[in-house]
């Protein structure tokens, strides 16, 4: 039979791995918005939004959007994540 190799599950599975790590992360992030924890991580470090949005490479107007409920795109979101991550790593809890 020619074409793809259809063999389940892929033969690298940490391809399957990170994208399941990446879908968990966005999903937690979002929920973390939704609910104003971002907001209070952000506050408690004593950060702008201006702050934030640089080291997230968009703008503190895009991060007030997103604590005020826009959903973050996944590459944003993803580096909100990050950011969020390394807060909460200095106990800003």
């Amino acid at each position: 039979m020619g074409g793809l190799d259809r063999t389940f599950p892929p033969a690298d599975t940490s391809l399957v791995a990170k994208r399941e790590d990446v879908l968990v992360t966005l999903a937690l992030v979002r929920a973390l918005v939704a609910s104003g924890g971002a907001r209070r991580i952000r506050e408690r470090a004593g950060l702008s939004l201006a702050e934030v949005g640089r080291a997230c490479k968009t703008d503190g107007s895009t991060i007030w959007r997103w604590e005020r409920g826009a959903v973050p795109r996944a590459e944003f979101a993803l580096r909100y994540a990050d950011a969020l991550a390394a807060l909460v790593d200095l106990g800003h809890l």
